[in-house]
């Protein structure tokens, strides 16, 4: 999925190219990054409450998709 959130937390900056051209964007996290970041807290929050800061093995690749996948929904939500 491309990520065309924009971003979390916007910060200007500019650069040069070799050919002499300006060049602006952002730097840091896009808003899906940030977001997944967040679902992933909540996750492993939810681990240390119940199992007293034990985290279970798991398959950590699945744990990430349902981080960008709550992400994706929250920025499905927020568009509407």
């Amino acid at each position: 999925m491309s990520d065309n959130s924009g971003p979390a937390f916007p910060v200007r900056d500019s650069w040069w190219e070799e050919n002499d051209q300006k060049i602006t964007g952002y730097l840091g996290l896009t808003k899906r990054e940030w977001f997944a970041g967040m679902a992933l807290q909540a996750i492993i929050n939810g681990w240390t409450r119940v199992n007293d800061s034990y985290v279970p093995e798991c398959d950590l690749r699945s744990i990430a998709e349902q981080s960008f996948k709550i992400a994706d929904a929250m920025l499905a939500k927020s568009e509407k």
